[in-house]
């Protein structure tokens, strides 16, 4: 192992369906203890106008030691879905961060209908606000709800 931690997923899955399950491994091996390591899986957009971001889940290991692992599983939530546009991009991560010290490990993933994200130049041949668009692809909602579709 060359990172101090490491983040593994089945076959290197990166592509789910909203409201499955993901489950993988954090690995860690450093000289110096770790006090605390921390899993997040959050999403945050890109592109024009403000960045928004959600964190979904959360999980702690206290005293974990120098070297060990941990097995995870964390339900996905159905909302929102990875987007790819012109304008805005929503994407989702899962990171798993070491404490003390800044090692980390950090995996994007795709979670959207079909394992691929949504690809968008318009909502039926209309231009959106991003007020509309954040609603129809389900920003804002809780992160167990479906996203709205009008």
């Amino acid at each position: 192992m060359t990172d101090p931690i490491q983040l593994e997923l089945p076959e290197s899955q990166a592509t789910y369906e909203p409201g499955t399950d993901l489950v993988g491994t954090v690995r860690w091996n450093r000289p110096k203890p770790f006090s605390e390591i921390e899993l997040h899986l959050f999403w945050y957009t890109m592109g024009v106008g403000d960045q928004d971001s959600g964190l979904v889940e959360t999980l702690r290991w206290e005293n974990p030691g120098s070297q060990g692992e941990r097995f995870f599983e964390i339900r996905l939530p159905r909302a929102p879905y990875s987007v790819h546009s012109p304008n805005l991009e929503i994407k989702w991560a899962l990171e798993a961060t070491g404490k003390p010290g800044k090692d980390s490990a950090r995996t994007e993933l795709v979670i959207a209908p079909g394992r691929a994200p949504l690809k968008l130049e318009s909502v039926d041949g209309a231009s959106l606000s991003l007020r509309k668009f954040k609603d129809w692809i389900g920003i804002g909602h809780t992160d167990r709800e479906s996203p709205r579709r009008e």
